[in-house]
Parts: structure tokens; sequence; C-alpha cells
């Protein structure tokens, strides 16, 4: 009997090596046998793969395969998959998926800022304010890493005098003041 960490490993070198359809048959094999519990893990290292791969389509289509093989997809599951398309700068496609699963798993604070932030690593502060917007009117509890996030979008277009009043009125409201204002001095210096 294998351990847990060798199907992990074994998991992640298919993936590396882009031998998908092995992958597959090895998983179709597993959960026949079951040999091996599959588990979220497993289908992290299978979405990371596939975005090495700049296969987003299929790390998507991975995720929605996710039950085939008894593995209930939460939200955890959906950052784990935001988090890494938005990380080999398929933002567009983390946005397009996260417009179609909204409605099935509740996104939260760590949902929208992984969103935000990837959109930032691209250049577009503006998508990233308007998600900041939609999770404000669907009453998602926000965090200071959020406000931290808009910030260090802003600095970095060079717009930061524009919205300053914008988040840090969202930000004080929460948070103690000269805590806010050390984040985003700290954002205007490093960057």
């Amino acid at each position: 009997m294998h351990s847990k960490e060798s199907y992990h490993i074994l998991v992640d070198i298919l993936g590396s090596s882009k031998q998908f359809p092995l992958l597959w048959d090895f998983l179709s094999e597993i959960k026949e046998n079951q040999c091996c519990e599959i588990s979220h893990e497993i289908f992290w290292l299978i979405f990371r793969a596939y975005c090495r791969a700049n296969l987003p389509g299929d790390a998507i289509r991975a995720f929605h395969k996710m039950g085939d093989f008894g593995v209930k997809a939460g939200i955890v599951d959906v950052d784990q998959l935001l988090y890494v398309l938005c990380k080999r700068k398929h933002v567009k496609q983390a946005q397009e998926f996260f417009d179609r699963i909204n409605v099935e798993v509740m996104p939260n604070a760590k949902t929208y800022s992984i969103l935000m932030r990837g959109w930032g690593d691209v250049g577009d502060a503006g998508e990233a304010r308007k998600l900041f917007e939609e999770m404000r009117e669907e009453g998602v509890q926000w965090m200071w890493l959020l406000i931290i996030v808009c910030w260090r979008l802003y600095v970095r277009e060079g717009m930061w005098t524009r919205h300053i009043n914008y988040f840090g009125r969202w930000a004080q409201a929460d948070l103690p003041q000269m805590f806010v204002h050390t984040q985003f001095l700290f954002e205007l210096i490093v960057n």
C-alpha cells in the first residue's frame, strides 16, 4: 500500500510533465480500486499543472470533474483555482469562471481579493474596483487586506490621489486610522 503523499507526488510529476491523459487514467484507477482517497489537494495540483501548461480552460474543467471523483467542491477549491489562474496571468478566464460559479458557491472576501490582485497584476485597476463595488453590493464582509490590495493597485497605476478618499472612508470605518495610513504610506514608498 502506498502513502497519500506518494500519490500526490505522482500526480504532481504527471502534471508537471504534461502527461494529462495518464494523470486522468491514474485518477480513474485510484477511484476504481479505492486504494487512496482522492482529495481536494490532488485537484489543486492538477489546477496548478494545467495553469503552468497555459491551459486555463482545462484547469476549469478539472474543477468541474471533482464531483466525478467523489470530491465535493467548495469555496476553498474555488479560491485555489482562482489563485493559480491569476498567478499565471489568466485573469480573464478566472473572472469568467468566477462569474459562472458564484451562483453555486458563495464567494467571500478572500475570493474577491484573489481576483482583485489578479486584475492589478495585469494592470487593470478598473476591473479590481468593479469587483470591490460588487462585493460591497453583495454584502460580503470585507477585510483590511482588500484595502491594501486596492491601494497597491492604484499606487502602481499612479492613480492613488484619485482613489484615496474612496477606499479610505471604507477602511476607516473598521480599522484604526494609524494602521490604514501606515499601510498606505508603505505602498507609496515601495512602489
